[in-house]
This record gives structure tokens, C-alpha cells and sequence, in this order.
């Protein structure tokens, strides 16, 4: 899909055209939306585990609307996920992407929403799982969104700053020392989704320019063929 876009582009890593630009959003698009589902996938489960080692310490309402909601864009998500793929063109990158980014915002929502609806105020237990679950799938998003920057720091930060503040706000010793360590996590998660970003990024620049080296050779070893055929031709006319 992508590389059709780049038929006819000088890419290097110095200087970015708008083309240039075009390209490199279109395969970070690209990669969006290849890793999407898996990741959609595991949102359904760790939001249903959560949902169930909670069921008895929370109002039941309040967890089934969470996890419906949920449940429903993620599935609203897949859907999309599928009608890219199954389109496949690389028309409209920016109509994708902004699908896309819409999609992560209402996600991180989602999971930000947790530690203000879901806290579990006299168990502390469930309070460390509900770190531990909201912690993972901050891990996870770092193989999965970290190909454009703001989305990465977007789920990032809204996921992980309300529960930090949570634990800053309870009254508990082991909330408060909980919070200082979620913000070093939030930090570490920033130093290495900017990394992470960088590697890609990076990546992108390498494989740009080989398909660009590549096509280049394509077209000078056709116009030496062409050359070659025109010189034969020549001296069999002579």
C-alpha cells in the first residue's frame, strides 16, 4: 500500500518536502493500523479482568458502564481498523489518521477515567492491581503508538496522570510512596516512548531510502538498456 505513494519521491533524511512529510505519515499510519487490533484485543481483556477482581468493592453500575464503554470502542475501533485494511489505499492518510487519533484520545479517556470511578478507597490490594493493570497497558502502547509522537504522549498522559494523583490524594503512607513511584514510571515511559519514537522514525528514514535507491537503479539501468537497444538497432541499420 505505502510504497505506491513514493514512486516518484527524492527522499533523504537531511531534507523533508511536503511529499516527503506525506510519505513518512502514510507509512507511520500504515504501522497504526497493522498493530491495532492485537492491542484492541488485549484492552477488551485487561478491562473485563479489571472489571471482574473489582466487581465486589465497586458500585456494579458504575463498573459495567465503564466496561461497556469500553468494550464499545473498542469495537468501534476494530471496525475501522478493518474498513482501512480492507479499502486498501493510501487516499486520505490525514482522514485516517485523524480516526485514528480521535480513537486513542477517547481510549486514554477511557483508562483515565478508571482510578476516578474504579478506585477501591479501603483496599489496598485492588488499588495496586488497578495500577498494575492501567501500568500494563501503558507498557503496551509504547510498541503501538509510539510511531507518532503525540499519540503516545497523549495516552501516557492521560492514562497515567489521574491515577497518580489518585494515590496523591489519599490519605494512606503506602498511596502517597505508590505515587511517587507511578511518577517515575510516568517519567521512564516518557524517556522511552521518545525513544522509541526516534528508533521508528529512524527506520522509516533507512527504508525510504532504500526503496528510493532501489527505484533509482531501476530507472538507470533502463535507461542504459534503452541506450544499448538504440545503439544495436543503430548499427544494424548502418
Amino acid at each position: 500500500m505505502f510504497l505506491n505513494m513514493i514512486n516518484s519521491t527524492k527522499f533523504n533524511s537531511h531534507s523533508h518536502s511536503d511529499t516527503d512529510k506525506a510519505n513518512i505519515l502514510a507509512y507511520q499510519v500504515e504501522q497504526l493500523y497493522a498493530s491495532a487490533l492485537p492491542a484492541l484485543v488485549a484492552t477488551i481483556i485487561n478491562a473485563s479482568i479489571l472489571s471482574v477482581v473489582l466487581w465486589l468493592v465497586i458500585d456494579q453500575n458504575i463498573i459495567l458502564s465503564w466496561l461497556i464503554a469500553v468494550i464499545f470502542v473498542s469495537l468501534v475501533r476494530s471496525a475501522v481498523v478493518f474498513h482501512y485494511k480492507k479499502t486498501q489505499t493510501t487516499k486520505d492518510v490525514a482522514y485516517w489518521y485523524r480516526l485514528f487519533f480521535i480513537g486513542t484520545l477517547i481510549s486514554s479517556f477511557l483508562w483515565g477515567l478508571s482510578p476516578l470511578l474504579l478506585f477501591p478507597e479501603s483496599d489496598i490490594a485492588r488499588q495496586v492491581f488497578l495500577a498494575f493493570v492501567v501500568g500494563g497497558m501503558v507498557a503496551g502502547s509504547l510498541t503501538t503508538l509510539s510511531h507518532i509522537k503525540i499519540l503516545i504522549y497523549t495516552f501516557l498522559s492521560a492514562t497515567l496522570i489521574p491515577l497518580l494523583l489518585r494515590f496523591y490524594i489519599s490519605d494512606s503512607e503506602l498511596a502517597l510512596s505508590m505515587g511517587v513511584m507511578l511518577t517515575l514510571y510516568f517519567i521512564m515511559m516518557l524517556v522511552a516512548a521518545t525513544r522509541t519514537h526516534n528508533n521508528i522514525l529512524q527506520n522509516i528514514y533507512l527504508h525510504l531510502e532504500s526503496i528510493e535507491r532501489e527505484r533509482s537503479l531501476q530507472q538507470s539501468e533502463h535507461k542504459y538498456q534503452t541506450i544499448l537497444d538504440t545503439a544495436t538497432d543503430a548499427f544494424f541499420s548502418a
